[in-house]
């Protein structure tokens, strides 16, 4: 195994194919572009000239992969969420009722024997998933663990332990620094945004990674420069910015807070011209196509499944093998959404 300044291993373990890995931002490589050499000559990595390289070369190293396995499977691991957001896209997939901890231990280790480089831990809220420490503990040290949480919940403070001793990255959604703005697109308290904040505060103390998604609409549109200028004071160096979607829960008033790519375009000039320096930012428009079938999902009761932001569902069943999980997974669609994120 070969380290190049704490972010990238390279290793040899499948048959012979090469398996390039930068942990800190969770892309995978495999050998189908002259990567050895770029790496061999570049042993002091910068940052901004291997994302160059990535764009550069986006096509070659995606049409040149042969994928052994997944890169990430999001496993939403609790039907139960304190918050009610009025997008939420995923309401119609919990089903509290149904939960079972015994079952989540065991779709766990079933996950392992598909060998992902990624779990990512959602729901709902999984920091409301009484077994989440379970399931961090069979997950860690077999690949990487990504915590997609809400940020609202108390009980983080109860696992921190576990999340900063395992390769673990927590990412948070805010939609707005404003708790007014926020209630309003996710209604709960209006402590909503002071409780993010010692969270963070919490997961930055203890040198955990931190994310944060943010979901664009006409309501939060205005106050979304305020955010970043947050994330810059805690060192937040990850931020996705997503379109609000059309869901069944949104659906009498979509046409209301949905924002074009125009106002995307803009956005993103606004925010890179203040913080590109300083953090990844990437704005998404509203074409989501080429994610379909390329996002790999399993739910709590260990039914695997893929499509697109939860629209264009293709059942694959319960506990696949690995080869079935790869005949039902546009497998160029997931290198793309997951290789250049």
């Amino acid at each position: 195994m070969y380290n190049i300044d704490k972010e990238l291993f390279i290793r040899d373990e499948l048959n012979g194919i090469t398996v390039y890995d930068i942990v800190k931002n969770i892309y995978k490589f495999y050998e189908g572009v002259e990567l050895k050499e770029y790496f061999s000559k570049n042993e002091k990595l910068e940052k901004n000239k291997f994302k160059k390289f990535l764009e550069e070369n986006k096509n070659a190293i995606s049409s040149n992969v042969k994928v052994k396995y997944p890169f990430r499977i999001n496993w939403l691991v609790s039907d139960v969420c304190n918050l009610d957001c009025i997008y939420c896209c995923a309401n119609n997939k919990m089903n509290p009722a149904k939960l079972n901890g015994e079952l989540l231990k065991e779709t766990a280790k079933h996950m392992l024997t598909l060998s992902p480089l990624t779990v990512g831990l959602t729901g709902g809220e999984p920091m409301l998933c009484p077994e989440i420490g379970s399931i961090i503990d069979i997950l860690d040290g077999k690949c990487a663990i990504v915590i997609d949480t809400n940020g609202t919940i108390s009980n983080l403070e109860k696992y921190i332990d576990k999340i900063k001793n395992s390769n673990t990255t927590v990412r948070i959604t805010i939609d707005s620094m404003d708790n007014d703005i926020s209630n309003k697109v996710r209604p709960y308290d209006e402590n909503q945004v002071n409780k993010i904040k010692r969270n963070i505060e919490l997961l930055k103390q203890n040198n955990v990674r931190v994310s944060v998604h943010t979901v664009v609409t006409k309501i939060n549109y205005d106050s979304i420069i305020e955010i970043g200028r947050y994330l810059r004071k805690y060192k937040i160096e990850k931020w996705q910015l997503y379109p609000v979607n059309y869901s069944e829960k949104c659906k009498d008033f979509f046409d209301e807070i949905k924002v074009s790519d125009e106002e995307l375009e803009k956005l993103e000039k606004e925010l890179n011209q203040e913080l590109e320096k300083e953090m990844l930012i990437r704005v998404y428009r509203n074409q989501v196509d080429f994610r379909a079938k390329g996002v790999i999902f399993a739910n709590s009761i260990g039914e695997f499944y893929t499509d697109t932001i939860f629209n264009g569902i293709d059942m694959i069943g319960e506990k696949p093998t690995l080869q079935k999980l790869i005949e039902h997974t546009n497998v160029e669609n997931h290198i793309k959404d997951y290789l250049f994120n």
